[in-house]
């Protein structure tokens, strides 16, 4: 009988896919080893909503997890939280590399068994020459959409829409290595997290699969559930939450509510504005009342979001919003493009309103469906029941185990 092919996961940042990815195969005897940094079994509890994509599934086996690079993943963290970018870089790109080094040597010293490594795109760690070495199967998780198609689309808003060109945000840029064929050669397979983000791979030659990320929150979390009910001449509080920047398409939100609907909504922005962007939006559109709550932590931002109305989400390039699943978990009806997986969780139509990124005016449409509370609160509870029906993360480990075992067994 020949032996069971299997993988090495490495992640050595903390987005969750990777770690339920091996999670799923740990339980199907299908993982070699897990590489990470700052991921543990348990923290204190005062710390865990704060601290959730630090720890790691109860079904990953603690025999089979490594770890290299915790120094440099904590100052990371700390210089993320100070604002110190060039800091942050440089600090991940040496915790990857030392992961990656670490998984090399474990490769040239003992590759029995192992027939692929999965790798997050992003990942500075060098890995794919060790791999094709081996003759093993090359598997990329990528969280982003393909890096040429996120910089043509801000290239075209740079151009259109100067004027807050400055606040598109960072993480997206050539020197960030987000591509695949950036990140570690050009893989046998590209597991994506959208439909969207699949679409931007389209033509490579890589086999290219859409595996939408866990939306069901509400299975893992005790979220508030959102039953407030708009009073007569009442503003209808629109909130977003995430990172406060132009590629959230946060300047046409706040545009379209400029104006003639200025007295019937509010707008609360929650997250970091690491370029000042609020006092700018501010005084471009006096009238516009925004409240804006800088910092949170989770289980507070929970409890803001069930106060609210409505969510938007008018994202310019995004693989998966996050904050649109939890928000739909909550019960919130949404505004969303066609850039962000809300399709993917199945949104739309009965519970989010779809709306080309970048138009104003297709989002004061948007808020006009939303102004009537009739159809707002059929489509929160919509919401509600779709974001409950979504697959957990321990259903999005087996479905990406399958997967990986297939690629295996067929190699």
């Amino acid at each position: 009988m020949s032996k069971v092919g299997k993988w090495i996961v490495v992640n050595p940042g903390n987005h969750p896919a990777p770690k339920w990815a091996a999670s799923g195969l740990s339980a199907a005897r299908r993982l070699h080893t897990y590489w990470t940094a700052a991921q543990f079994r348990s923290v204190p509890s005062p710390a865990q909503s704060a601290m959730a994509n630090r720890m790691l599934p109860k079904q990953l086996e603690n025999d089979l997890i490594r770890r290299r690079g915790l120094p440099q993943d904590l100052g990371a963290a700390v210089a993320l939280a100070c604002g110190a970018a060039p800091i942050r870089r440089a600090l991940v790109q040496r915790r990857d590399f030392s992961i990656g080094r670490a998984v090399a040597r474990q490769l040239r010293t003992n590759p029995d068994g192992v027939s692929g490594v999965l790798i997050p795109t992003g990942t500075a760690c060098d890995l794919d020459q060790v791999v094709r070495e081996h003759g093993l199967i090359l598997a990329h998780y990528t969280p982003l959409p393909k890096a040429s198609t996120v910089q043509t689309i801000l290239k075209a808003e740079r151009e259109s829409n100067a004027r807050w060109a400055r606040h598109l945000g960072v993480g997206f840029t050539p020197d960030e290595r987000t591509d695949s064929s950036e990140t570690a050669g050009v893989p046998d397979c590209i597991i994506a997290n959208s439909a969207f983000t699949a679409r931007s791979f389209s033509g490579s030659s890589a086999q290219v699969i859409n595996v939408p990320l866990a939306a069901n929150y509400a299975e893992r979390f005790n979220l508030p559930t959102s039953t407030e009910r708009r009073r007569p001449g009442e503003k209808l509080r629109v909130a977003f939450s995430g990172q406060i920047n132009q590629r959230k398409g946060i300047s046409y939100l706040t545009e379209a509510i400029y104006g003639t609907l200025q007295d019937k909504v509010s707008l609360h922005l929650f997250g970091n504005d690491a370029t000042g962007f609020v006092p700018e939006l501010r005084r471009a559109y006096p009238g516009v009342q925004i409240e804006h709550t800088e910092k949170t932590d989770q289980e507070s931002l929970w409890g803001h979001l069930s106060a609210m109305h409505a969510f938007a989400f008018p994202t310019l390039v995004d693989g998966f919003g996050n904050s649109l699943a939890e928000a739909a978990a909550i019960g919130l009806p949404s505004i969303v493009t066609d850039n962000c997986g809300a399709r993917d969780i199945g949104l739309v139509p009965e519970a989010a309103v779809v709306v080309p990124p970048a138009s104003v005016s297709a989002i004061v449409d948007a808020i006009e469906i939303l102004l009537d509370e009739a159809t707002r609160q059929d489509m929160g509870a919509s919401a509600r029941r779709i974001a409950r029906q979504t697959r957990t993360w321990e259903q999005y480990g087996s479905e990406v185990t399958e997967l990986l075992s297939e690629l295996a067994d067929r190699s």
